[in-house]
């Protein structure tokens, strides 16, 4: 498994680096072993123990590696603060073997989803049957070609102006349209400010836990991610800036209507007080507002967009809404901000189909769009009301129902939910997603409410049962 260094080529302590983090890609090295003590690997690399603990320094520094006194050097589980030399083939970084491998829980899930017996809950998308149906009109493949002429390198501006007017009717708050570009879905719109804002090695905080802390898009440009732990008011202000101040904090992600996996709604208290924050060390902020159509009760809160519009980039997305095929999202941001976006955009080639655009763009401007989002907002609210009267007879489970979005975060007293319990928890038949996966040590468990509904919601109670039992310290 190990090479002898050779002597004429780089430093010996950056081959010794190259060759403990190839084993980990190859999964060679596991998440958590302990590698041989620092004499063994002298030996075994043909250098001397100085050369051999300066590199495990530096794969400690990068988080890479935990060294635990009178123990030994282990290989980090977790993600938090690691940091990886970015990639440079940007089309191509999903299908790489990044430093860590995908999950063995993710991956038996992906063999099993289409499996009869499995009740979902996991995934985090809408089920087919509540995705809205829209007649659209006939046309030609000339003509969706021919509409192209009314596209810039923002995006379709028929839809641009769309979102604008959406955002404007709930917030009460409109960008201008130079300030609107149009991304292949939000998770496009985080990978472009990722390798357009930050530099290899910067810092970004989010919340703890969060559906960010499993996305490779931040290895993939070298940028370290730290948790910030949550109240019931979401993001904790104070325990930010400690965060701030220990680790260069650059930039600040947050989710904060119906965060995800939590679904946590920020107060009004606490999104101001986030903003005079980072205004104060000017550091900015990155909204992700994709779930902000779905609120049960029309939301009455502010965007931290529109508490401050020079110092917040805002994410929108229409995937949970009309499906995960629908890979349309938007950033709103200052001007010159968003020509850097598109700068980087065509550096990678990461182009917007105008067809997408044109089919999201008739969508929006629908005449029943409005009634039929009421309508899911409704068939959601009663599925939430459902789960939560489940929940208020449960002595095991604690949690609550959403009032918005998909998710509902369960938690409990008894074993945590291991990546070996998890993968058990498949052979139950139910699957959902367990809190490590978000960067949390806690016993917590998202459950996507959507998928649940009259014709399976017995199946859901007698699996959640069994999984009590598993679950359950005897």
């Amino acid at each position: 498994m190990w090479e002898k260094i050779r002597k004429k080529e780089k430093a010996a302590y950056i081959q010794i680096m190259e060759q403990v983090t190839e084993q980990i890609r190859k999964g060679n090295l596991q998440g958590g072993e302990r590698l041989p003590s620092e004499r063994k690997l002298a030996e075994l690399f043909g250098v001397n123990r100085t050369t051999v603990v300066r590199s495990l320094e530096e794969l400690t520094s990068m988080g890479v590696l935990i060294r635990k006194q009178g123990s030994g050097t282990f290989v980090n589980e977790e993600k938090w603060g690691v940091y990886s030399e970015p990639r440079i083939d940007w089309r191509n970084y999903l299908s790489q073997s990044l430093l860590f491998e995908e999950d063995s829980f993710l991956s038996e899930f992906q063999e099993r989803k289409n499996q009869k017996q499995l009740l979902d809950v996991f995934s985090g998308e809408l089920p087919t049957a509540l995705i809205p149906s829209f007649d659209f009109p006939p046309f030609s493949w000339n003509k969706m070609v021919s509409e192209e002429i009314n596209q810039d390198e923002l995006g379709y501006l028929p839809l641009r102006e769309a979102i604008n007017q959406l955002i404007k009717t709930m917030y009460d708050y409109a960008p201008k349209r130079e300030e609107t570009l149009i991304t292949a879905g939000g998770q496009q719109g985080v990978f472009l400010i990722l390798q357009t804002l930050l530099s290899s090695g910067e810092s970004v905080a989010v919340e703890a836990p969060s559906f960010f802390y499993q996305l490779p898009m931040f290895q993939a440009a070298g940028v370290r991610l730290f948790g910030v732990p949550m109240d019931d008011e979401g993001m904790q202000v104070d325990a930010l800036e400690e965060m701030i101040l220990a680790k260069k904090i650059k930039m600040v992600m947050v989710n904060p209507n119906f965060q995800n996996p939590t679904g946590t709604v920020m107060s009004l208290a606490r999104r101001k007080a986030l903003i005079a924050l980072c205004r104060s060390y000017h550091i900015p902020i990155v909204e992700d507002d994709v779930f902000a159509e779905l609120s049960y009760n029309k939301l009455t809160l502010p965007t931290l967009k529109k508490l401050d519009p020079e110092n917040v980039l805002y994410i929108g997305s229409f995937s949970k809404i009309l499906g995960n095929t629908t890979r349309i999202g938007w950033i709103c941001a200052p001007n010159h901000v968003l020509r850097s976006l598109i700068k980087a955009r065509k550096t990678m080639d990461f182009s917007v189909s105008i067809i997408p655009q044109v089919l999201a763009y008739w969508a929006l401007s629908d005449e029943s769009y409005e009634k039929k989002l009421n309508q899911l907002g409704n068939q959601l609210h009663t599925q939430a009301n459902e789960f939560q009267q489940w929940l208020n007879h449960q002595s095991f489970w604690h949690g609550r129902a959403p009032e918005g979005g998909y998710y509902s975060w369960l938690t409990w007293n008894g074993k945590p939910l291991t990546k070996s319990l998890a993968k058990q928890m498949l052979s139950l038949g139910i699957a959902a997603g367990p809190a490590y996966l978000y960067g949390s040590k806690d016993n917590g468990l998202r459950i996507n409410v959507s998928r649940i509904h009259q014709k399976n919601f017995k199946e859901f109670v007698k699996k959640m049962d069994s999984l009590e039992q598993l679950l359950k310290v005897k």
